[in-house]
């Protein structure tokens, strides 16, 4: 169930952008009532947060796929960082609200909003 109400977000995400997405909207698509989903999330943040990771599984790819043996350690940063800047600049919107969304104490802002605690634990 959380994956469709993820993949659910995440269709939203791509026809209406970040700003578009409501928990109403997402219950709607997956065919369910706006309170099913707080069975799973605290709050439109923890699910955003979830949604928003799935944009990172593609940079995480290209930058696992990079062949480092034959590059200088400069190199590899300019590999690493021209990749990481061209998946941001592919979808600005999802990169700047995840990066918004933690301090540089490394806390998330709202408490709430972190992945691990977004999700309840008191699932079936």
């Amino acid at each position: 169930m959380v994956t469709s109400f993820i993949d659910a977000a995440r269709s939203i995400i791509d026809s209406d952008g970040i700003g578009g997405v409501s928990i109403r909207k997402v219950a709607s698509k997956v065919g369910c009532s706006s309170a099913a989903l707080y069975l799973y999330f605290w709050d439109l943040n923890g699910l955003l947060a979830l949604s928003t990771i799935t944009y990172f599984k593609d940079c995480c790819k290209d930058l696992a796929a990079i062949d480092r043996t034959s590059m200088s350690d400069k190199g590899c940063y300019y590999t690493y960082w021209t990749t990481f800047c061209h998946s941001a600049f592919a979808c600005p919107r999802i990169f700047e609200y995840s990066s918004s969304r933690v301090s540089l104490s490394g806390r998330t802002k709202p408490p709430s909003a972190t992945t691990t605690l977004s999700i309840r634990r008191n699932l079936p």
